[in-house]
This record gives C-alpha cells, sequence and structure tokens, in this order.
C-alpha cells in the first residue's frame, strides 16, 4: 500500500460524494482508492484503530490512519495544481482547524442532502473503489 492510499467516505452524503469525484478528477496518479464507510470491509480496514464515523473522512496512508481535516490536509497534498496548496494548512494544529471541519460535517445533509443509496461509480473509474 505505499503507492497508494484509502479514503473512507460517507457513500450517502452528498457532499461526500462530490468530493470523491472531485478528488478522482484531480488525483492523476491515481494514488487513492476509495471506500464508502457503509461497506462492512470498511470497518475491517480501520479494525482497533479508530471508530468510524459518519461525520469524518478517513485517510488510511502508510499503514497510519487520519481523520478529519488532518486527513483533507493531506489528501490535497496528492492532488494537481492549485488544489496541493491547501496542505499547507497542515501547519494549523488540528484542535484549532477541526472545529471548522466538524460544524461543515454536522450540516452536511441539511445544506448539500443526502442520498437515497451510497455512490455507485461508473465503469470508468470503477478501479478505484474497493469492493
Amino acid at each position: 500500500m505505499k503507492n497508494e492510499a484509502i479514503i473512507i467516505f460517507d457513500g450517502e452524503c452528498n457532499l461526500c460524494s462530490s468530493s470523491v469525484k472531485f478528488i478522482i478528477e484531480r488525483d492523476k496518479k491515481n494514488y487513492f482508492k476509495f471506500i464508502s464507510l457503509q461497506n462492512p470491509k470498511a470497518h475491517e480496514l480501520v479494525k482497533g484503530k479508530i471508530e468510524i464515523s459518519p461525520d469524518s473522512v478517513i485517510l488510511i496512508k502508510d499503514e497510519k490512519t487520519y481523520i478529519r481535516s488532518r486527513a483533507a490536509l493531506i489528501i490535497s497534498s496528492k492532488l494537481t495544481w492549485p488544489w496541493k496548496i491547501v496542505s499547507c494548512l497542515r501547519i494549523i494544529p488540528s484542535f484549532l482547524i477541526d472545529p471548522i471541519y466538524k460544524l461543515i460535517a454536522r450540516n452536511r445533509y441539511k445544506v448539500w442532502g443526502k442520498r437515497t443509496e451510497c455512490l455507485t461509480p461508473s465503469p470508468e473509474i470503477q478501479d478505484r473503489f474497493i469492493n
């Protein structure tokens, strides 16, 4: 898993599903693989490391697990320019930036809506998703 990382996302969240599409379009090296937190395999991937919460994106990279803003900022570091620059915000401690992340996460269904079913990838990007 050295040349790839796994993103666990809420497959029923419109914001989260749109974010996955955004990442795929800007991840030219196909570094990221995706799995929805509704998939039981996602729970196996993080078992004993952290508890899966529907309001947190989770990144598994180099056998380490990152959540919330830290995960999002590390993800941005692997995207094309100018999105890479967002990763500079990693200098801000998590306890200062996570409240903003949590505010957005808490209101994501109200603002962006909720799907009745998880994101279904098109055949062109199917190999980026863990079944």
